[in-house]
């Protein structure tokens, strides 16, 4: 039976209403980053956990919350057991819950005409038709062409990536000079096998999981990859 024209705005009221009822935070991503969302090849995401839970002298795990210096602290918590492995931590996250959403913000510029463009979308990263490229991190809300709807969310400490956690980290659509720039040796047998007419085996490239690895320390630098911290693991999909 179809739906009346009062029935269909009603329903459309609800609808709007539980759009807005959904919280919604922004995130930055980079430009390789947000390319490999748009094609599909990006689903999770790692970040720091800050501050980092640490252990007591008594084997205790702590996290002293979000704002430990501050007068209303918020998140605080402690167990025997490793923080991977409470139950409630996930909700902790600032990034959001399952069924929240992510905003993303990259790296754009404001033409004549009002439009917005998009530098991970530009060849030439100087042509912006009179705008001028502004920082991720001052995006606006109205800029965001990219909205997207967490569907998981698990504290683990940073090297317990697997392959498959990897590829979905997008790292497979990292460019070549980025792979060349960090093995130079696969640079060199990639090119002889090219010269060759690449004639013979492709030359083996690094793992996923190494490609993340390069990935995390050209962007936290090394020491952050050694440390193994502990990161908020979130998978989410366009919505």
């Amino acid at each position: 039976m179809p739906m009346s024209a009062t029935k269909a705005h009603h329903h459309d009221t609800i609808e709007a209403a539980a759009r807005q009822a959904v919280k919604e935070r922004p995130i930055l991503f980079s430009g390789p980053m947000v390319r490999a969302i748009i094609e599909g090849r990006k689903t999770q995401t790692r970040r720091i956990i800050k501050p980092q839970p640490y252990q007591d002298a008594g084997g205790w795990w702590h996290f002293d919350g979000f704002r430990p210096k501050a007068k209303r602290n918020t998140g605080a918590q402690a167990g025997s057991h490793p923080p991977d492995e409470w139950t409630l931590f996930p909700y902790s996250c600032p990034y959001g819950s399952i069924g929240q959403r992510l905003w993303v913000r990259e790296t754009w510029a404001q033409q004549l005409d009002g439009n917005f463009i998009y530098r991970a979308d530009q060849e030439n990263a100087y042509f912006t038709l009179g705008g001028t490229w502004r920082p991720s991190i001052h995006m606006p809300r109205i800029a965001s062409r990219l909205l997207l709807e967490i569907t998981d969310v698990c504290v683990q400490s940073l090297q317990c990536v697997d392959q498959q956690d990897a590829i979905d980290e997008g790292v497979m659509t990292l460019p070549n000079r980025f792979i060349f720039d960090q093995l130079p040796e696969y640079e060199t047998r990639y090119l002889a096998w090219e010269r060759d007419g690449k004639n013979g085996r492709h030359p083996i490239g690094p793992s996923p999981y190494e490609r993340f690895s390069m990935l995390w320390k050209s962007i936290h630098g090394p020491e952050s990859w050694e440390s193994n911290p502990y990161v908020w693991a979130i998978t989410f999909k366009p919505v």
